[in-house]
């Protein structure tokens, strides 16, 4: 009797525990990426059911254009209001940005090293269905996610195998491409997207409704005359960058603080104590070379010149060096190099043989390949076309409106305006994505609800008053995790200077164990697969902690010790 007990509950508990396992981790997949919602982006109401009046996206970079072209598909007007006044220019949104006579004032990265992360992609190509079409027109090939990662010198298997031919592409462009394709996207092509309009001017503050005080009225904006306007706004996106000044705007509208004086509920903050920043002390310098096309086919990097993308992304080890090495084959036959510390006073090349150097004197568990190095000396042949731009990365920065009080329902923030993380890791664009689609999947969700509803069109003269909690609950759960990952890489470095109460000891078991499955992932496509899914932000972060790759490193770690 009770051996049979045994036979049937051990299958039925080991099923139980599976299914349980995967159901948890398709709730996890839900909450964290961005991957179940896709389907809805692009689905726009119909005419009669958009929200009444308009959406002004205060910005025009990345985030502020996906923001616009997502209220397209939701508002009955968007209006887009960007201080830059060239961009609303032909040159502003030029075919081949790399001819652009200006120059970006306002992003800092603008001609830097920079790298778009499938989850980007795969969104873009939901929001513009000509997006490779219009890729074509401006040198920009759409490519495989192959990023060549080297962490310690130890390569990271690119996953082929889970996808077949169907392997997540990105796209392989410059910043000031990407930038440039996107605004040409959402604002050059009026017959696609009559709704959304550019102004020029700069947002400096909004007012509240006078008939209700939980939302706003207007957005006050300085044109172009120095003269100052004022639009009706149903809802406001702030995408003002690192500046973030939605802060100052609400404070100064008298938002984000306890209305009576009274206590913060548990959980909430006010406005002034919403931001919180580290110091990552990054610095890192982009080399842009001119090739040409004989020279790129003589060049040994992995793929063919016309195939290739990311052909290294080399970091160090925290525990030993502080470098990175980068690079990169983009439009116009242009080639980028990178070079990075975590050291407020390195100093960084600036010529080839000095990145040669530099390279060669990373302390890595596996040298650089030689192939690398043999790319530098060939490179030498158009050194005199090289391009220096260096950046000093700011601090990292995380504004918590998820936890705010007394925020307006109508105001919402996304980018690099909640949140401002370390550019090494190439999250930054794939964060404005997140941002949209989070946007996207709030606005959907309040289609869906009310679309049922008799009242109809009377509902959607406004935003409902939960709306601003909404998104920024939504979007914390899809962009936290670039938050604590590049924070927990960050403080790895012992230059880095940690939030007000924490040490850089933080996250030190969370690098133990990444420094463990980047062994494993040597040799088992389990872990190769779990971390690269990681790394791109298409997988949940608890994958690199399934059961089965916990046993294989403990096993690991008896047979051949400490990683």
């Amino acid at each position: 009797m009770i051996a049979t007990f045994w036979l049937l509950a051990v299958p039925v508990v080991y099923y139980g525990l599976y299914y349980l396992g995967r159901w948890i981790r398709h709730k996890i997949v839900l909450r964290t990426t961005g991957l179940a919602d896709l389907p809805q982006l692009g689905q726009s109401r119909p005419p009669g059911q958009k929200i009444r009046g308009t959406a002004v996206v205060c910005g025009g970079s990345v985030g502020g254009l996906l923001a616009a072209r997502v209220c397209h598909d939701h508002f009955e007007k968007v209006v887009i209001v960007e201080p830059e006044a060239w961009l609303a220019d032909e040159d502003g949104s030029a075919t081949h940005a790399w001819t652009q006579t200006h120059r970006r004032g306002r992003v800092l990265q603008y001609y830097s090293f920079h790298a778009l992360l499938p989850p980007s992609f795969a969104s873009w190509t939901r929001l513009f269905p000509n997006l490779e079409k219009e890729c074509e027109k401006s040198g920009i090939r759409c490519l495989p996610a192959d990023f060549k990662v080297l962490m310690w010198g130890l390569p990271i298997t690119t996953p082929f195998e889970d996808y077949g031919d169907r392997f997540p592409k990105t796209l392989n462009a410059g910043r000031q491409s990407t930038e440039t394709l996107l605004r040409r996207l959402v604002v050059g092509q009026k017959d696609q997207y009559p709704n959304i309009e550019w102004t020029v001017g700069t947002v400096t503050g909004v007012t509240a409704d006078p008939n209700d005080k939980s939302r706003l009225n207007n957005v006050v904006m300085r044109t172009a005359d120095a003269s100052t306007t004022e639009i009706e706004a149903t809802l406001v996106i702030d995408c003002t960058g690192p500046a973030q000044a939605g802060l100052k705007w609400l404070q100064h509208a008298g938002y984000g603080f306890a209305s009576d004086g009274s206590s913060y509920k548990k959980g909430t903050l006010p406005l002034d104590q919403l931001s919180i920043s580290y110091n990552q002390k990054v610095q890192y310098f982009t080399y842009v070379l001119q090739v040409s096309p004989e020279l790129g086919r003589r060049l040994p990097t992995p793929a063919k010149w016309d195939e290739e993308g990311v052909f290294i992304l080399a970091y160090t080890d925290a525990r030993v060096d502080r470098k990175f090495v980068a690079g990169q084959r983009i439009e116009n036959n242009q080639l980028l190099l990178c070079c990075s510390a975590w050291a407020p006073t390195a100093d960084l090349p600036r010529t080839l043989a000095e990145i040669k150097e530099f390279s060669r004197s990373m302390i890595v568990s596996r040298p650089l390949p030689e192939w690398f190095f043999e790319l530098l000396d060939l490179l030498a042949e158009v050194e005199d076309t090289m391009e220096l731009h260096t950046v000093h990365c700011p601090p990292s920065t995380s504004v918590r409106f998820h936890q705010a009080t007394n925020l307006p329902s109508n105001y919402i923030a996304l980018a690099d305006s909640t949140m401002r993380v370390n550019p090494l890791f190439g999250k930054g664009i794939t964060k404005a994505s997140l941002g949209a689609i989070s946007l996207n999947n709030v606005l959907h969700n309040l289609h869906n609800r009310l679309a049922s509803s008799e009242s109809y069109l009377s509902t959607v003269a406004k935003l409902p008053d939960s709306f601003a909690k909404d998104f920024f609950a939504v979007q914390w759960n899809k962009i936290s995790r670039i938050w604590e990952d590049t924070r927990v890489f960050d403080y790895g470095w012992d230059t880095t200077v940690p939030l007000p109460g924490e040490t850089t000891e933080f996250g030190a078991a969370l690098r133990w164990w990444q420094q463990n499955i980047v062994t494993l992932a040597m040799t088992d496509r389990q872990a190769a697969s779990a971390y690269w899914h990681a790394l791109m932000l298409m997988g949940p972060p608890t994958d690199i902690f399934h059961p089965r790759l916990v046993l294989k490193i403990l096993w690991r770690r008896l047979r051949h010790g400490p990683a």
